[in-house]
């Protein structure tokens, strides 16, 4: 191998993302034939240093050479958070222009992800469509509108288009976030597959157990920079892992408890009669009851695809289906004179879609307080109280470096935390966590499941917990 040709060459590089100078002076090689996984704490540069391999991110300073045609940014099959999160509000911003012209349906549908113009008339991709399509699973999904998919099945489908659209090199950053078992399964299997019909694979994961045994060199970062290459025996043992993530703080805040409701009261505070969601034939589920009552924490566990995010949305008055089914909230029937602002001002939420949809540019410090109002944006002023509960979340989630920075130029990690800390400074009476830990590195991990366990053990909010991985359920 140490033969082989380069596919691609950074010396002395540098990148920007807005006002921000990324990855100073980074100098990496690698060769026709090698797999690599990128590490490092949320933050430390991984998705910039990939989506400057792809073409999105500009080279303000020394040189990226690509020395192989499968390097050029067209040939590479790209999966990340960041290329869904741009294709949906791609998707979205023809919504006016849909609705003026009476094209209301013609919406973004899976097939369009997978197969897009550029690929269309080529003749590899008409040949490996139908392999990948029954591979993953996918083709009950290609007719759906992306705006209807779980993460996990849109995941699948970014998977499918990378597939497709790579000469040779696939670049995936966290693959198998959003995914269940059994798909995690599945894309573990493929990529292993690829890998030996040989693809080149340059993977992003804060997960160290799903790095693909064949992917034999790791590259570092920490803290914007290159610190450390070479090869998986020496950078993912436990002494290597353990001085590049920061230790989790377990020290606990003292946390206002929201007021304390009367023990005589006790209607359950949520309570879904006989509910039905359907999309024209498409039904998602049928006849569901559910009580949640004082005291109860839930978890609610299903496949990719099955109905959690839609059954929160339901609670969260976030669904407009929500108005046509029987849904008592706090004894009180949706829909019977309620402001939507009285609702969610109970509610603290943290998901994959708020995430979408939160796309200010604004500063953390702003995005943390705005939890106080349930807005995305902040629109008005908090009292002095609320400042320092904010600062204190910011300062318990480790935030302090990011209150000034603009919440759209932060890693979709950090943006996580930024959201989770929003979510709680309220302290409220339900705290919904939809896959909290997605896109975080090892450390914030432990931090936040500790954090949730604290809360649920000391003060009176009610936790409503939803992930795909049995081991993140709070105790």
């Amino acid at each position: 191998m140490s033969h082989a040709k380069p596919i691609f060459t950074m010396t002395n590089a540098s990148f920007r993302i807005g006002d921000l100078c990324l990855l100073k002076d980074t100098w990496w090689q690698v060769k026709k034939g090698e797999n690599w996984a990128v590490i490092g704490p949320n933050g430390a540069g991984k998705t910039t240093l990939m989506r400057a391999l792809t073409g999105q991110v500009p080279v303000i300073g020394g040189r990226l050479v690509r020395n192989h045609s499968m390097a050029a940014p067209k040939s590479i099959g790209y999966v990340s958070f960041t290329l869904e999160q741009q294709r949906i509000d791609r998707d979205r911003r023809r919504d006016e222009a849909r609705y003026f012209s009476g094209r209301v349906n013609d919406l973004l549908r899976g097939r369009n992800v997978v197969s897009g113009s550029r690929f269309r008339h080529d003749s590899n991709h008409k040949k490996r469509l139908p392999d990948i399509i029954e591979t993953l699973e996918i083709g009950p999904l290609m007719n759906r509108e992306v705006r209807r998919l779980s993460s996990g099945e849109l995941r699948r489908l970014f998977i499918a288009r990378a597939l497709i659209r790579s000469r040779g090199l696939l670049i995936l950053d966290e693959p198998f976030e959003g995914l269940d078992l059994q798909h995690r399964q599945q894309v573990s299997k493929l990529l292993d597959l690829v890998i030996r019909i040989g693809y080149q694979i340059i993977m992003v994961s804060h997960r160290i157990d799903e790095i693909p045994k064949k992917v034999f060199q790791i590259i570092a970062l920490k803290d914007g920079r290159v610190i450390q290459k070479g090869g998986r025996q020496i950078l993912l043992k436990p002494t290597f892992l353990d001085s590049l993530y920061r230790p989790a703080d377990d020290a606990k805040i003292q946390l206002e408890q929201p007021p304390s409701v009367s023990p005589t009261h006790q209607v359950p505070i949520i309570d879904i009669r006989n509910a039905t969601i359907r999309y024209g034939n498409r039904v998602i589920f049928t006849d569901l009851s559910w009580q949640v009552n004082r005291g109860e924490h839930w978890s609610i566990d299903g496949p990719n695809g099955s109905g959690k995010t839609t059954l929160l949305s339901l609670i969260t008055g976030d669904h407009l289906q929500a108005y046509a089914n029987e849904i008592y909230l706090w004894g009180k029937r949706r829909g019977s004179g309620e402001s939507i602002w009285e609702i969610k001002n109970r509610f603290g939420v943290v998901s994959a879609e708020l995430q979408r949809r939160y796309r200010k540019r604004i500063p953390v410090l702003h995005v943390v307080r705005s939890g106080f109002f349930d807005h995305i944006g902040l629109y008005r002023s908090c009292n002095n109280i609320q400042k320092t509960q904010a600062d204190k979340w910011i300062k318990r989630l480790g935030l302090e470096h990011l209150v000034n920075r603009r919440f759209d130029q932060l890693s979709f990690g950090e943006r996580k935390m930024v959201l989770i800390a929003r979510a709680m400074i309220k302290m409220p009476e339900v705290l919904v966590l939809d896959e909290p830990c997605q896109g975080l590195d090892r450390t914030n991990r432990r931090m936040v499941l500790s954090l949730i366990n604290h809360i649920g053990i000391t003060t009176d909010t009610q936790i409503i917990f939803v992930t795909h991985r049995p081991e993140e359920v709070p105790e």
